[in-house]
């Protein structure tokens, strides 16, 4: 007669320790020790873009916050993904950590709490035009992007009711949108009016 093999723990913690000893030991061999370019690119490609998805499945926000926030992984996500799809899963990815700060605090707590997530990867995403001040050629193009991304981050906030870091986000946008880019501004000053009457 068959026995029933007992691992010890529930399903549930067992797969949360596998994510957990993938986190650490990415963590501890590719960022911590600034091998990062080692691995294959289809590793590499796969940690920019899966490494907090993990993260959150292990349940460790810390870090993910200290991942979020690296300006290493940050680049490799632009290097390895692109822009566009870099800047749409790393504002997943904050609004995730956000939620899970949401459902640690108490249900009766008035005060929202916000992660500094957004304000680090909003200076992430300007230091790339930041950086380049002065290379007209380029200028327009990255301004675009990085307009574009910080739009996108304030409506996510504005939509989850982050009102005052939205605000910040949608300024940010409308000092970085090419003035020729009419579409972009209209929706950046509707996102502030509607933030402004909420």
């Amino acid at each position: 007669m068959a026995q029933v093999l007992d691992l010890g723990d529930s399903f549930e913690q067992t797969v949360q320790e596998w994510h957990k000893a993938f986190v650490t030991a990415y963590f501890e061999h590719r960022i911590q020790s600034g091998t990062i370019q080692v691995a294959s690119n289809n590793s590499i490609r796969y940690a920019v873009q899966h490494l907090p998805s993990h993260i959150f499945e292990a349940n460790i926000k810390q870090m993910a916050e200290t991942i979020l926030t690296d300006n290493r992984f940050f680049e490799s996500r632009v290097d390895k993904l692109g822009w566009e799809r870099a800047m749409e899963i790393h504002i997943r990815d904050c609004m995730e950590l956000q939620s899970t700060i949401d459902e640690g605090m108490s249900s009766s707590s008035e005060v929202l709490v916000v992660s500094p997530v957004f304000s680090t990867t909003a200076t992430m995403i300007s230091s790339f035009v930041d950086s380049n001040a002065g290379e007209t050629q380029t200028k327009v193009a990255d301004l675009l992007h990085v307009s574009t991304a910080l739009y996108t981050m304030a409506f996510s906030l504005a939509e989850h009711g982050y009102f005052e870091e939205s605000l910040a986000q949608f300024h940010a946008a409308q000092k970085y949108t090419p003035p020729d880019s009419i579409e972009l501004q209209a929706s950046t000053l509707y996102g502030m009016a509607w933030v402004l009457l909420v």
